[in-house]
């Protein structure tokens, strides 16, 4: 339950999700670059390393 949690656990949890978020948002910004100017071998290459 959040409500249970301190005000110094929230701020934790929240920064850890911004960096995770821009993590994949730099994950996602780069397939997409592959994927445009690179070949379908190579975007299916690095999607596979991704989900392992």
């Amino acid at each position: 339950m959040v409500w249970a949690y301190t005000p110094r656990q929230l701020v934790g949890f929240l920064s850890f999700a911004a960096a995770r978020r821009k993590r994949e948002g730099a994950d996602r910004l780069y397939l997409m670059h592959q994927a445009a100017r690179g070949d379908a071998r190579d975007t299916k290459k690095l999607i596979k390393e991704w989900t392992r």
